[in-house]
């Protein structure tokens, strides 16, 4: 195995280590949310794509009972996670497609819970919220 496979396995390793203990920590995550207080339903979700549009897959949904769901992301970084054009692109496509199976009365937030926040720049404006690592431990 050479050392960039080893890194990549690592790299896929983290990820799905830190959305299961993101999956741990929902009650964290709420709370750093402030919706605490608010009933709230979880769920994953994904949408097969098709000839007309790409697969979607969301970590996290939280369906809330004020009709805003948060779309959240996961990303484990050692640093600032920086959204780049690239990512800017898909989360918009994964928000679009969450709206097109929602109520218009539903709003959707994309939250970002990341190891250390969202580095700001060009595209970081697209995130409604962020959880981090240190509100899971909270």
């Amino acid at each position: 195995m050479s050392d960039n496979q080893a890194s990549d396995i690592l790299k896929s390793w983290h990820g799905v280590a830190f959305e299961q203990l993101c999956w741990q920590h929902v009650t964290q995550i709420k709370r750093a949310l402030e919706i605490g207080g608010v009933k709230t339903s979880l769920s994953a979700w994904c949408l097969k794509g098709n000839d007309e549009h790409t697969g979607v897959q969301v970590d996290m949904l939280i369906f809330r009972n004020d009709n805003v769901v948060n779309l959240c992301e996961m990303k484990f970084t050692g640093m600032p996670y920086e959204i780049n054009k690239e990512e800017n692109i898909k989360l918009k496509e994964r928000i679009e497609a969450l709206k097109a199976t929602l109520s218009p009365k539903q709003t959707v937030h994309l939250t970002m819970v990341t190891t250390y926040g969202i580095k700001q720049g060009k595209y970081s404006g697209i995130v409604q919220s962020q959880v981090v690592l240190d509100d899971l431990f909270g």
